[in-house]
């Protein structure tokens, strides 16, 4: 069963890099990568981005790979969500 939260508007699966650069647009307009999880896929995605990352923490697979993680981080990603 296919999650519709990860598919763009034309109804196809985005790629990490794809939401990647939604979340970069999202930063250029808001000055921040606090996207609300309320706030449609990309929301979603972010949210997600922390699960896995916490996985990590915790020594669990995860798909967030080390490259992932340094081009979040790069792009100023806050890992807590406390908004």
């Amino acid at each position: 069963q296919e999650k519709h939260d990860d598919l763009d508007k034309d109804g196809k699966r985005a790629s990490w890099e794809n939401r990647f650069e939604q979340l970069v647009a999202f930063k250029e307009e808001h000055g921040h990568c606090r996207v609300p999880w309320s706030s449609g896929p990309l929301g979603t995605w972010v949210s997600k981005q922390r699960v896995e990352y916490h996985k990590r923490l915790r020594g669990e697979k995860s798909h967030l790979t080390d490259k992932r993680e340094r081009k979040l981080n790069d792009l100023g990603f806050t890992w807590q969500c406390i908004f």
